[in-house]
Formats: C-alpha cells, sequence, structure tokens
C-alpha cells in the first residue's frame, strides 16, 4: 500500500510498455467531490477539463508531479495516444492505451480503464483474488463473477486452474514482492548418496534462487530439500504469496495475461484467442521482469547445480 499526504508533492511515476521517447502521454487529474480538473499551469482546480503533459524518464516510465491540496480522492488518467492497445492479442491503431489511477490522501487504487467507453471498469484496493479474476474475465469478454463458488462457468473454471498458474506464474522469475530469506534447518536423515546433509525448506518454497556463498557452494533442490555438503546453509527462494495485496502491477498483467490463456479455450472454444492471449502473457512476462529488475541494484546471473548439470 502507498501512503501519499496532503499539502505534499509526490510525483506520479507510471509504466507505459511499449512506449517511447517522443510519444504524446497526457495526465489529468479530477477531484472527486466536485468533478474539477487540476491545472498544471495555474497549479489550481478549473471547471473545465484540462491535462498535462507528462516527461519521458526512460524505460517505459513517464512521470508528472502533484500535490493534493486538501483530502480527497482524485482519479488519475493517463493517455499515451501514439500507443496502439493490445487487445486480444491485435494491435488496432484506432485505440488509444489508457491507463489510469485513483488517488486519495490515504491509499492508492488501481483503476483500468475501457478504452472504447472510456467508463471506468475495475478498480480495488486492496487488491483480492476475485478482482484478478474479473480482470481475466474481462480480456476474454466474459462476464465478471462475484465469488470464485458463484454457480457460473467461469467461477468453476478459473477455481480449477488458479492455484496452479498462480504457482506456474510465480516460479516463472524471481520477483521482489515474492522473495524470501531463511536459514535452513538440518534434517537427521542424510541422502543416501552424493552429498552429506539434507535441510528442509520451507513449505512455501517454489524455486530457490541462490545459496549464501553460493560461488563455493554445491547444491541441489530436490523433494522440497535442499542436498549438500555444507554443515549450515541460508537461503534465497520464491515463496508461494497467495496475498494479493503484494502484488506489483507487473506481476498482475502477466498473471492475468497467463490465466486468460488457461481458461480461453475452456470458456469460448476459440483456440486462436488462448494462444494470443499465451503470447500476450509472454510479452507481458518479459516487460514485467525488465522493469522488476531495475528494483534494485542488479545481481548477475545465478546458477545452481542443477542448471550447470544441463
Amino acid at each position: 500500500m502507498r501512503y501519499i499526504k496532503t499539502d505534499t508533492e509526490f510525483t506520479i511515476l507510471q509504466p507505459i510498455f511499449g512506449s517511447a521517447d517522443g510519444d504524446n502521454v497526457t495526465i489529468s487529474i479530477q477531484r472527486e467531490s466536485d468533478n474539477k480538473y487540476w491545472d498544471f499551469d495555474e497549479s489550481e482546480f478549473v471547471v473545465a477539463e484540462s491535462s498535462g503533459t507528462m516527461s519521458w524518464e526512460g524505460n517505459y516510465f513517464w512521470s508528472e508531479s502533484f500535490t493534493p491540496p486538501e483530502d480527497d480522492s482524485y482519479m488519475v488518467k493517463i493517455e499515451d495516444t501514439d500507443l496502439p492497445y493490445l487487445s486480444r492479442g491485435e494491435y488496432d491503431d484506432d485505440l488509444d492505451c489508457i491507463l489510469a489511477y485513483e488517488y486519495d490522501a490515504t491509499t492508492i487504487c488501481r483503476v483500468l480503464v475501457s478504452v472504447a467507453g472510456g467508463y471506468i471498469d475495475y478498480g480495488w484496493s486492496p487488491q483480492t483474488k476475485v478482482n484478478i479474476c474479473n480482470i481475466t474475465l474481462r480480456m476474454l469478454g466474459a462476464k465478471r463473477i462475484t465469488s470464485l463458488e458463484d454457480e457460473t462457468d467461469p467461477a468453476r473454471v478459473l477455481n480449477d486452474v488458479y492455484d496452479r498458474i498462480l504457482d506456474e506464474v510465480l516460479a516463472a522469475y524471481p520477483w521482489n514482492f515474492a522473495i524470501h530469506r531463511a536459514s535452513l534447518s538440518q534434517l537427521s536423515e542424510t541422502p543416501t548418496y552424493g552429498y552429506d546433509y539434507a535441510y528442509a525448506l520451507p513449505t512455501s518454497c517454489l524455486r530457490v534462487i541462490s545459496v549464501q556463498d553460493q560461488e563455493y557452494t554445491d547444491w541441489e533442490q530436490e523433494d522440497n530439500k535442499l542436498l549438500t555438503n555444507e554443515d549450515s546453509i541460508n537461503v534465497r527462494y520464491i515463496s508461494r504469496e497467495v496475498d494479493p495485496t503484494k502484488y506489483s502491477s507487473y506481476f498482475i498483467q502477466a498473471f492475468t495475461a497467463r490465466l486468460a490463456a488457461e481458461i480461453a479455450f475452456p470458456l469460448t472454444g476459440d483456440a486462436g484467442l488462448a494462444n494470443n492471449k499465451f503470447e500476450e502473457y509472454q510479452l507481458k512476462l518479459s516487460q514485467a521482469k525488465s522493469t522488476n529488475s531495475q528494483e534494485g541494484t542488479p545481481r548477475k546471473m545465478e546458477r545452481s547445480s542443477w542448471l550447470e548439470a544441463r
């Protein structure tokens, strides 16, 4: 959860994947209490619709500063008019890519805006499992659900695949929000051969990323255990993070595209749509990795013994 304060300037830093320096990216801020618009030149709210131009920060990021003058809710709409909107795997030059966020003095809520209609489609604070499922269904043109226990085909299909696809996308990359560290407990039972010790991995561990002093340590992940010759071991690992409030927006974009690819054929019978959604997932996963990797000091590629053995 992000927090902002009234009378304090903060910077809206928005990634728009596929954008580039020279694009025309505009931003408008509308106050919920009276529907007035922020005039970026005069630094005040006005009746007439007004917008400003965002600045290119590189690597898909655009920025603009805003100082909330009072405790209220604000709709922030960001639009790149030079970027085609990706819809069901097809680019349409006649449509604009629109992203929007809703801010107030204490919380930030992500809001998706329909390109065709220009209306608010979904919003959340905090993010929930049902919200994620509804974003996925919207990508397929399907009706929303109110619960995964609904007696509808979309709810039943999503309930069947959600956890499995979540594990798949989490394990696909060391997402910063899902990385944990642990000192492992040595097991009394030792490996039959190959290594001197076995350690119990956390039950939430999907994949070990690295071990301390890995350059000099031989290890393998096997049967939810870590095998090594070291008499003590510390690890970094990808955890099965089931709390949607922890997810980054980039992860959600990739996860919902992967879910859409998985349920497209069962719900629509359209194999082409399923393939398009899987291609969209691969694109968004690549974009998310690029953004995720900027959230800290770059690390060299980590290797494990099982990789070296391939």
